[in-house]
C-alpha cells in the first residue's frame, strides 16, 4: 500500500505523543475497579449495550453474531431468558459483521420506537426501525420491522468497515457512524461527500424524503450541512476511516468520535456539521495520502486526541469509543473514558469545549473481580449514568464500582502486568 507520510509533521506527532506522556506520567495513572456481573454463558459476543431514556432498570444489550437484544435487568441482576428482539438474516462472515448497535428514540416511553444498525444479508449497512410490543415492555414486535436506511457496502472479502454506531443526538435526530469501504486506502472513499461510507449521517426517521426509494425511507434535516450543496444531504460530518463508538455527552452534547486507524495513528475527534476529518488524506493529524483529500478540503479538523501504535502506557492498536461519565463516583464525573480493543487498556481525560483543548490523561489500571475483561469491544452507560465495560471474547460485562487516581505510573502499571499475567494479546484488530 501507498503511504505519503511527511516527514517533519510525523516526528512533530511523535515528539508531542512522548511529551504529553511524559509529562502526564507522574499524575497520570488510577486503579479501575471493576466487577463482572454475569454468569459465565449469558451472553454471546455483546459489541453493545444502552438503556432507554429515563429507564434506570434494564440495559440492552447487543449480541454481534446472534443478533439478539437481551435485557439485563438490574432489580434482579440476571439477564432475562427471553430476548427482546432477535434480528435475523444478518451477515457475520468477519468480526465488524453481524449485529451493531440500538437507539431509543427520545420518546420511547409513548411511542415505542428504536433503530437497530445491523450488516444485513447482502452485507450492506442497514439500519432498521422497530417498536416495544403492545402487551409486553421485555418483548419488541418483530413484525414491525421497517427499513430506514440502506448503504451500499461493497464486499471487499471481508475487509470493510462498518462504523455500526446509532445515537439520537440533544436535537432529537438520528445519527449514523459508517466505515469506509475497504482495508486497503487506495480505495477509501471517505473523501467523496455523495458517497455515505466513512461519515457521519444526521437523519430524521421519522419522516421520508424519498417517498419513491425503498432504500431510503427517511428525512433530510434542513440544516444538515450539505443540503443544496456538493454533497449527499444525509452527511453531516465525513473523512473517517471507521468510527466504532462515537457517543454523545448527555449533559453537554459534545460528539466524541473515535476513529479506528490504519497502521500508525489511533484518534478521537469532536463532531461537527461539515467537519472532513481527514482521511485518507490524513492519519490522525498525520499526512497519509494528501493526493486522496478532498479538493478542497472543507472544513478539515484534527484530532483533540491521537495515540501512536506501541506497547506504552499511551499507546495501542485499535481505538474503542466510550463515552462520558456521569454517575455516582465523583472523581470520575465528566472525564470521557475510551479504550484500546487490542492492548486492552482503559484511558479517560477531561475535555474543555470552550478552550477546545483536554486535561487529565490517564492510564487505568484495571482490578477485574469475577472474570476476565481481555478485549474492550464496548462501554455503555445507564439511565443513572452507571459505566460497564463489555468484553466481545469472553461475554463478561463489568459495573466499574470504585476507583483510585494519582497512583504512581509504574505502581499502577506493575498491577495491571500482574492482574493480565497468563492472558495471550490477540493482534487481530478491526482494520
Amino acid at each position: 500500500m501507498n503511504r505519503f507520510y511527511s516527514v517533519k509533521r510525523t516526528i512533530k506527532l511523535g515528539i508531542g505523543v512522548f511529551l504529553s506522556a511524559f509529562i502526564a506520567s507522574p499524575a497520570a495513572a488510577g486503579i479501575l475497579s471493576l466487577q463482572n456481573i454475569l454468569s459465565p454463558g449469558e451472553l454471546s459476543k455483546p459489541i453493545y449495550a444502552v438503556s432507554p431514556p429515563g429507564d434506570s432498570e434494564r440495559l440492552f444489550i447487543v449480541e454481534q453474531d446472534t443478533g439478539a437484544i437481551k435485557i439485563y435487568d438490574r432489580s434482579s441482576g440476571n439477564v432475562l431468558a427471553d430476548p427482546f428482539l432477535t434480528v435475523d438474516d444478518l451477515r457475520f462472515n468477519h468480526p465488524e459483521e453481524g449485529a451493531q448497535s440500538i437507539a431509543f428514540a427520545p420518546d420511547y416511553a409513548t411511542s415505542g420506537l428504536f433503530y437497530v444498525s445491523v450488516v444485513n444479508a447482502a452485507g450492506d449497512h442497514e439500519v432498521i426501525e422497530y417498536s416495544v410490543s403492545a402487551g409486553d415492555p421485555n418483548i419488541a414486535d418483530a413484525a414491525s420491522a421497517r427499513s430506514i436506511i440502506t448503504i451500499d457496502h461493497p464486499d471487499n472479502g471481508g475487509n470493510g468497515h462498518f462504523g455500526g454506531w446509532v445515537d439520537f443526538g440533544p436535537d432529537n435526530y438520528l445519527y449514523i457512524s459508517t466505515g469506509d469501504s475497504n482495508d486497503d486506502p487506495i480505495n477509501a472513499v471517505s473523501q467523496d461527500r455523495n458517497n455515505l461510507l466513512g461519515s457521519i449521517l444526521r437523519i430524521d426517521p421519522r419522516a421520508d424524503d424519498f417517498a419513491s426509494d425503498h432504500t431510503k425511507n427517511y428525512g433530510v434535516p434542513s440544516d444538515n450541512p450539505f443540503v443544496g450543496a456538493d454533497g449527499d444531504p444525509a452527511i453531516w460530518a465525513y473523512g473517517a476511516r471507521n468510527p466504532f463508538r462515537p457517543s454523545f455527552d448527555k449533559e453537554t452534547g459534545v460528539l466524541y468520535i473515535a476513529d479506528v486507524g490504519e497502521d500508525r495513528i489511533e484518534e478521537i475527534n469532536i463532531g461537527a456539521p461539515g467537519a472532513n476529518y481527514g482521511w485518507p488524506g490524513y492519519e490522525g493529524s498525520a499526512e497519509f495520502d494528501i493526493t486522496m483529500l478532498a479538493d478542497p478540503a472543507g472544513d478539515l479538523r484534527f484530532p483533540i486526541y491521537e495515540y501512536l501504535h506501541g506497547d506504552g502506557p499511551f499507546e495501542g492498536f485499535s481505538i474503542t469509543g466510550g463515552g462520558v461519565y456521569r454517575g455516582v463516583i465523583e472523581e470520575l464525573h465528566g472525564l470521557y473514558f475510551f479504550g484500546d480493543f487490542v492492548a486492552n487498556t482503559i484511558w479517560s481525560f477531561r475535555y474543555n469545549p470552550m478552550t477546545e483543548t483536554i486535561s487529565e490523561l490517564t492510564s487505568w489500571a484495571i482490578a477485574a473481580e469475577g472474570g476476565v475483561l481481555s478485549s474492550v469491544s464496548s462501554f455503555a452507560f445507564d439511565a443513572d449514568g452507571n459505566m460497564y465495560v463489555l468484553d466481545i471474547l469472553t461475554g463478561n460485562m463489568f459495573l466499574v464500582t470504585s476507583a483510585i487516581s494519582d497512583v504512581p505510573l509504574p505502581a499502577a502499571l506493575w498491577l495491571f502486568a500482574a492482574g493480565s499475567a497468563g492472558m495471550v494479546r490477540m493482534r487481530a484488530k478491526r482494520k
